[in-house]
C-alpha cells in the first residue's frame, strides 16, 4: 500500500485508538478541535478519544483555565459573555517556547531550532524552581517549534493576568529600573553621593545577573570586542568614541578595578564617566545578561487566562510528530529527544506518494521529489503532514 496525503485522517484514527492522553481534571476544561472548536467538554478521557477516532481532527487543544461550565458558548461575537458563562475558577500558571522567538533560528537546522529552544526551557524551569519555588511542573514537546511547561502547583493557578504579566516580564528582562538592579544609582555629578554601582553577583535577580555578566566581559575581554561595538553598545560608535573606551576596557587594571568594586564610575574614570557613557554602559550589560539570562516566551499565552495549549498525545499534524510529555533529559539530548519521538509511529519501512517537492524537517532534514518513496513510518508521517502545508 502506498500511502497519501488523503490517509492521515486514517493514520490519525488508529494513533488516537490507542495513544496515551494527558489531561488532568479533564471535566473542568474546554477541549478545542482546531482554534474556531473549541468549547467542547469531557468528562471521561474515554469520551474524548471516542470523538478524536470519529473526527480524526487535524489539531487538539485544551483549556489553560478550569470553568464550572466548560461548555458553555454565548455564540459568535459575544466572547465576553461566552467567558462569563464558562465561570473561570482557575488557569495554570503556562510558558510556550517557541524556537521563531529565537535570534537567528532560520539560519539553523530543525535540530538546531529545537536545541536552543530546549536551552531556553531549561533555563526557564531553574528559574521557576530557584526564584520562584515552583515544585511541579509538567513539560511538553509542542511536536513543531518547541515546548510547554505548565506549572502545577495549585497556588500559581489563581494568579491574576497582572501577576502573570510581572512573572513574564521577569523572564524577559523588560521594565526594568535602573535604581532596582543597581546597589546605587545617581548621575548628578554635582552631587557628593554621585554614583553607579552593580549590585553582587546573583542568579536571584537582574542586578546580579547584570554584574556577572560585567564580570565575565572584565575576565573575558577579548571574547566579547566584535559583539560589545556591533551588536550591545546601544548607540552607534564612533571611531574616537570606540578608542576611548578601548582605552579603558583593554587595560587589565581597570577591569580588575570593575570586578573588584562594581564601580562604573571608576572603571570609566573621571573624564569618561560621562551620564551618557555610564547609561550606554549599563544597557549594553544589560543587553549581555538578557542573551545570556533573558527566556524567550510566547508572551500571549504567560498572560492570557482563557488560552488554549496543544493536548499532550495528539499529533501536530502541521509537522508530523506527536505533543508529548518530555523528561528533563531529553531537553539536554537531542538524540534522546527525537529517538522518543520516532516511537509514535515507529521505524516500520513503508511506501509515501509525495505529490510535490519538499523538504522534510524532522531529526534528519531531507529532500524528496514528485513520487513514490520509501520511508521508515515516522518519517512518512512527517512527510504527508509537512505536503499540507
Amino acid at each position: 500500500m502506498v500511502l497519501k496525503v488523503a490517509d492521515l485522517s486514517g493514520i490519525l484514527r488508529k494513533h488516537y485508538e490507542e495513544c496515551d492522553l494527558v489531561v488532568e481534571k479533564l471535566p473542568r476544561r474546554s477541549v478545542a478541535f482546531n482554534t474556531w472548536d473549541r468549547h467542547n467538554s469531557y468528562n471521561t478521557i474515554e469520551k474524548l478519544r471516542e470523538d478524536l477516532v470519529d473526527q480524526a481532527p487535524d489539531s487538539v487543544f485544551y483549556s489553560t483555565a478550569r470553568y464550572l461550565e466548560p461548555s458553555a458558548n454565548a455564540g459568535t461575537g459575544k466572547a465576553s459573555e461566552t467567558w462569563k458563562q464558562k465561570d473561570r475558577k482557575s488557569t495554570d500558571l503556562t510558558f510556550d517556547l517557541d524556537f521563531d522567538h529565537v535570534e537567528g533560528h532560520s539560519d539553523m537546522t530543525y535540530v538546531q531550532q529545537i536545541e536552543t529552544i530546549a536551552k531556553h526551557t531549561l533555563r526557564l524551569i531553574d528559574i521557576l524552581v530557584k526564584q520562584y519555588g515552583v515544585q511541579n511542573y509538567q513539560v511538553t514537546f509542542s511536536g513543531r517549534r518547541g515546548f510547554h511547561v505548565r506549572v502545577t502547583d495549585e497556588a500559581y493557578t489563581l494568579l491574576s493576568k497582572s501577576q502573570r504579566k510581572e512573572i513574564m516580564r521577569d523572564l524577559l528582562g523588560e521594565g526594568l529600573e535602573k535604581k532596582a538592579t543597581l546597589a546605587a544609582y545617581e548621575t548628578n555629578s554635582f552631587k557628593s553621593d554621585a554614583a553607579f554601582i552593580l549590585k553582587k553577583r546573583s542568579l536571584n535577580d537582574w542586578g546580579g545577573k547584570i554584574r556577572l555578566v560585567c564580570d565575565d566581559l572584565m575576565n573575558n575581554f577579548d571574547t566579547y570586542t566584535q559583539d560589545i561595538q556591533e551588536k550591545h553598545w546601544p548607540k552607534k560608535i564612533t571611531p574616537k568614541e570606540f578608542q576611548n573606551l578601548m582605552s579603558r576596557f583593554s587595560n587589565s587594571t581597570f577591569r580588575q578595578r570593575l570586578v573588584r568594586t562594581g564601580d562604573l564610575r571608576a572603571f570609566l574614570g573621571e573624564k569618561l564617566a560621562t551620564k551618557t557613557r555610564l547609561e550606554n554602559m549599563y544597557a549594553m550589560l544589560l543587553s549581555l545578561a538578557k542573551e545570556k539570562y533573558a527566556v524567550e516566551i510566547d508572551t500571549s499565552v504567560t498572560a492570557e487566562v482563557n488560552k488554549i495549549i496543544r493536548m499532550p498525545g495528539s499529533i501536530n499534524s502541521k509537522h508530523g510528530y506527536e505533543c508529548r510529555v518530555v523528561e528533563q533529559e531529553e531537553l539536554m539530548d537531542m538524540d534522546y529527544l527525537f529517538f522518543n519521538s520516532a516511537q509514535t509511529f515507529g521505524n516500520k519501512q513503508v511506501q509515501v506518494q509525495i505529490d510535490k517537492p519538499i523538504t522534510v524537517q524532522g531529526y534528519r532534514t531531507f529532500s524528496l521529489d514528485t513520487g513514490i518513496h520509501t520511508l521508515p513510518m515516522h518519517e512518512a508521517v512527517l512527510a504527508l503532514c509537512q505536503s499540507e502545508r
